[in-house]
């Protein structure tokens, strides 16, 4: 079996070393290998893992995602798997983010995707079981016919909205936690950056700060997170920052310029600058488009 992966919409790009998909809908299938590369996009996304479970990274976030469970979350920050077993498999369906609010689903499951959280719901017994859901819906993308293009996007909003239903019978399922990272080992220490600037990207961090917290020096830190994640230290904490104005532009009516300061950047013309090169638009722009999506 080889991976296949299907892309409709602006083509993918590759920037600095991150895999970055624009906006755009996609499908694919691939084996799950840890840390082939961290990457992000300004979608929707579901997907089940297939044989094995997965621990994966979300910004600060280590969880377990256990296999033939349906994963959904909002993919703007870095993400990508820590630890899985060979023979696993991963299917996903992108839904371009103005698409879904399009859809006008139920608040709370907005809310919750906005806010970064990571839904999965476990397997129960219907006509069609998720696994088998989302691979049918890469197949029927393979083959390129606007009709089925249509068909998937019907069903995609079908599921959302019964597992928008579920979240108001049932607790959240419980994110199990991972076993800690091994210590002193590099991968354990990329953790720990990459912890530090998911939860402090709004903080004034320097390379040297960071280091120091690893016990490295600036440039040992340096290759060990890119190393393990295909990103610069700085890459990563401006993502976050863009990825937290992202939500403030889509939830808040804040002016711009308060937006710049709590998503930590320095000065408007960085907020500006980073923005656009991250999104391929304005703050005001991307603001404008979801107001219209609504």
């Amino acid at each position: 079996m080889t991976a296949t992966r299907r892309k409709i919409g602006p083509r993918h790009t590759v920037a600095a070393g991150i895999d970055h998909l624009r906006v755009g809908f996609s499908s694919i299938s691939e084996p799950k290998v840890p840390f082939r590369r961290l990457h992000f996009h300004d979608d929707i996304e579901l997907s089940v893992n297939e044989h094995h479970p997965v621990v994966a990274l979300f910004g600060a976030k280590r969880i377990m995602l256990p296999p033939n469970h349906l994963v959904v979350f909002w993919a703007a920050q870095p993400h990508g798997p820590i630890h899985t077993s060979p023979g696993g498999w991963a299917h996903s369906i992108h839904l371009p983010l103005p698409w879904v609010l399009q859809w006008g689903l139920p608040p709370l499951l907005l809310r919750r995707l906005l806010a970064g959280e990571v839904l999965l719901d476990p397997p129960a017994d219907r006509p069609a079981a998720d696994l088998e859901l989302v691979k049918n819906w890469v197949r029927l993308l393979a083959d390129d016919s606007q009709e089925l293009r249509s068909v998937v996007l019907l069903e995609t909003e079908a599921r959302l909205r019964r597992l928008a239903f579920d979240l108001t019978r049932r607790k959240p399922l419980p994110q199990e936690a991972a076993p800690p990272s091994p210590s002193p080992g590099t991968l354990g220490r990329f953790e720990q950056m990459a912890t530090l600037l998911a939860t402090h990207y709004r903080e004034p961090l320097t390379i040297d700060d960071i280091a120091r917290s690893v016990r490295l020096a600036p440039a040992c830190a340096m290759r060990v997170f890119r190393k393990f994640s295909g990103m610069t230290l700085h890459q990563f904490l401006v993502q976050h920052r863009v990825s937290h104005a992202q939500r403030l532009l889509t939830t808040t009516d804040w002016t711009i310029d308060h937006i710049c300061g709590e998503s930590g950047f320095g000065s408007p013309a960085r907020f500006y600058a980073a923005f656009h090169k991250v999104v391929g638009q304005s703050p005001s722009a991307y603001r404008s488009a979801f107001a219209g999506s609504g």
